[in-house]
């Protein structure tokens, strides 16, 4: 009898565990286990058109921050953004595609080469960019990815183009694809404001309305010049090894940080510098490879490494040069990034500040619209996004 009632107390107890307790399983869960092996996939569809100058000059320093915003996750989710600028038939181009990659040097390079112009007439091509937005990507099938479009425009869709398929058809394609379209309309055209709301709805999206105000809240900091000096004097103690592909590959990445660095502006470099830090240099691809940090790391020794697969710089050295040149570059970067912590530091609190003063604006900025919707809607795919936006 005391066996019975013992066998009976135990599966009483599991099942008011199993019924009672799962919800208090689901509360006590770590964030980092909510996080585990998240991916986030974005795609930024932005009108090129030349009512949307701002919009354009603000992306350049918004999607530095955006990133580094959604890269404070713990643990760091794996984060794929595209791009597609449209303008309408007749412009220079209809739409420009930069696809899914997780290189934002790669993506910005992109980015620099667009310019707001075009348009006249009140539609654009909505239609085919949203179509190619949802069609031309490689979307993950793992129901468990939050997948996200942003559709920004001022201007509704041409409904009278032949060989055009209409949003309505696109968005249900989305629906099956499991993503979720958003919507930006800057300004006040009220011919885009129900289509806007009525393509944010479909998919459980949300519709955003901005003036374009929105578009200039970028903040610059009297830290920013000097931010971008020590950022590019770390880049540049990069060092690449290996077969002569990936050597030449890898350098690539030398070239296009150094035209960030001397075409882009110094709030946008330092808010790189910023998404490098969020980064950090163990997760961040442009340091892979890297002679310097490996040697550090105590992953490889120079002297096991095949001269054929060292940089010119290093060939037909002795081993004493050869090590002497990477402790140089490995002291000229630690002590760039020792001043460059400093100097962030700063950074942040005058943006805090100055962010404090301008509240009203710092939240109806572009960056922190978007930021606002994916941390609603990613939470439903357990990635939990607690911060403030970077701006």
């Amino acid at each position: 009898m005391r066996k019975l009632i013992t066998t009976f107390i135990v599966i009483l107890t599991l099942f008011t565990f199993s019924t009672n307790g799962q919800d208090q399983i689901n509360v006590n869960r770590s964030e980092t286990e909510l996080n585990s092996s998240k991916k986030i996939q974005l795609v930024f569809c932005l009108d090129a058109t030349g009512s949307m100058g701002g919009l354009i000059d603000a992306a350049k320093q918004k999607i530095w921050s955006i990133a580094s915003t959604l890269l404070q996750a713990k643990p760091e989710p794996d984060l794929e953004i595209g791009m597609i600028f449209y303008r309408d038939r007749g412009d220079e181009f209809v739409t420009r595609r930069i696809l899914f990659t997780k290189n934002l040097d790669s993506l910005y390079d992109g980015l620099m080469e667009i310019r707001a112009t075009g348009g006249g007439d009140s539609p654009e091509s909505v239609n085919q960019a949203l179509h190619e937005a949802v069609n031309l990507y490689q979307w993950s099938a793992d129901t468990s990815v939050y997948k996200a479009i942003f559709l920004v425009g001022d201007c509704p869709p041409h409904m009278d183009y032949k060989n055009d398929v209409k949003y309505p058809v696109t968005c249900r394609l989305a629906i099956q694809s499991d993503i979720v379209i958003n919507t930006l309309q800057m300004g006040n055209c009220q011919g885009a404001k129900p289509i806007w709301t009525e393509i944010a709805s479909f998919t459980g999206g949300d519709y955003i309305s901005v003036d374009n105000r929105a578009n200039g809240y970028v903040l610059s900091t009297p830290c920013d010049k000097e931010i971008a000096r020590l950022q590019n004097i770390i880049d540049n103690t990069v060092i690449y090894y290996g077969n002569s592909t990936l050597r030449i590959e890898k350098e690539k990445e030398i070239v296009r940080a150094n035209k960030i660095y001397s075409k882009a502006k110094s709030s946008e470099v330092a808010s790189r510098a910023e998404y490098k830090k969020t980064k950090g240099i163990a997760h961040d691809k442009y340091y892979r490879h890297d002679l310097v940090k490996d040697v550090s790391d105590g992953k490889v020794k120079i002297d096991t490494i095949r001269e054929e697969h060292l940089p010119d710089l290093l060939k037909g050295k002795t081993l004493e040069e050869k090590n002497t040149l990477v402790l140089k570059m490995k002291e000229s970067r630690d002590s760039a990034q020792q001043s460059l912590d400093s100097v962030m530091v700063k950074r942040n609190e005058f943006i805090k500040e100055k962010m404090k003063n301008e509240e009203d604006e710092s939240k109806s900025s572009f960056s922190n619209k978007v930021y606002e919707s994916m941390k609603k809607q990613s939470a439903k795919k357990g990635l939990i996004l607690k911060e403030k936006v970077k701006e």
